[in-house]
């Protein structure tokens, strides 16, 4: 059974982004690189304990904080290129790729 990501490590995403201008990753190494600097030590061995087939179920918990936070939903087309190729991808779909990303640099 996996264990859904805290509150607080989802939470912890909302730092990255800085008002007025967003302080957004860019690419796709740099929102992995952020997550493995920013989320804390439980959370990190509980993603690289998951499985991969069940990587889904933290679409809406951790996928959720990198889709808003990232800003996946508000404009940030260099990082849905550069995770995608494709500037019209799905913010769903990027955040499942970073997830994923996020996921195999902890294997």
């Amino acid at each position: 059974m996996i264990k859904l990501f805290s509150a607080l490590a989802v939470f912890a995403l909302a730092s990255c982004a800085t008002e007025p201008e967003p302080d957004w990753p860019k690419t796709c190494d740099a929102a992995v690189q952020w997550l493995l600097d920013e989320l804390p030590e439980a959370e990190r061995d509980n993603l690289a304990s998951t499985k991969s087939e069940d990587l889904i179920l933290l679409h809406f918990g951790l996928g959720r904080g990198i889709r808003n936070n990232f800003g996946l939903w508000g404009g940030n087309l260099a990082l849905i290129e550069d995770c995608s190729g494709d500037p019209a991808k799905h913010p769903d779909d990027v955040s499942m790729i970073i997830i994923e990303r996020l996921w195999l640099a902890l294997q």
